[in-house]
């Protein structure tokens, strides 16, 4: 269910401390006469860089975990969550540090999230699991932003979740395989998105390998690329029916 808009507020910087950009170490307790006195159940503070102070070093990571730790503190006393955002850096290859800043960020994280393109549908993106020291880690979920309004791409936007958990890891999220296989997608893309318009929108899966491996497309790859033109199928399901 959605949060009810009027019980989200947003917090410039004159709201904690006039006049004065907002920061984590020095006006923490301000934040938590707030969260206190508005009985809040969750802060969102993105981007997390933002709001480190500049005495920080942010790739440090004793700085790091020293001035994360009264923000764990007032988490606990307010039974308030607190998520932070941070972007992904490029040239980090594995999914747990690929977060800008220190390993020290994700250290003092109890659950640590990654969002990423689908590596095999361009119109997806997913929420794939890094960390998590609360239990045991949860599968993948894949998203769309589509329009809530459907047609009006002015409408506001809105989140549609899959129903069903992805079979990804984080680290296949980021990676999103190998130059050689993305060339191999796009190709296999276009050729499939041109093999539909010739009026073989009513073509079995098993005509579309076939004529596809004709054209030096394998199965695997076809398989995962047959999500991006899903909607000009008659049926667009493939061997495995999904």
């Amino acid at each position: 269910q959605p949060a009810p808009v009027s019980r989200l507020v947003h917090l410039t910087t004159s709201d904690i401390v006039p006049h004065s950009p907002f920061s984590l170490t020095r006006d923490l307790p301000a934040l938590e006469r707030f969260v206190s006195d508005n009985h809040d159940g969750l802060i969102i503070i993105d981007p997390l860089m933002a709001f480190i102070p500049g005495d920080v070093d942010a790739y440090r990571d004793a700085d790091v975990r020293r001035a994360l730790f009264p923000l764990t503190q007032m988490a606990a006393r307010t039974a308030c969550t607190v998520l932070v955002v941070r972007h992904l850096v490029k040239g980090r290859t594995k999914a747990i540090s690929a977060g800008g800043g220190s390993m020290g960020f994700i250290g003092a994280a109890r659950v640590g999230f990654l969002v990423g393109q689908h590596p095999e549908d361009e119109r997806k993106r997913v929420l794939a699991g890094v960390k998590i020291n609360v239990g045991p880690m949860p599968d993948p979920l894949g998203y769309q932003v589509i329009s809530s309004i459907p047609g009006d791409k002015f409408a506001p936007p809105m989140v549609r979740w899959d129903r069903e958990p992805l079979k990804l890891t984080a680290q296949e999220v980021l990676s999103g395989g190998d130059d050689e296989e993305r060339e191999a997608r796009g190709e296999a893309r276009q050729w499939l998105h041109k093999f539909l318009c010739s009026n073989h929108t009513g073509a079995t899966w098993v005509d579309i390998i076939r004529a596809g491996k004709k054209e030096g497309h394998s199965e695997s790859i076809l398989l995962k690329v047959r999500h991006a033109v899903a909607h000009m199928f008659s049926n667009p399901t493939g061997p495995d029916g999904k």
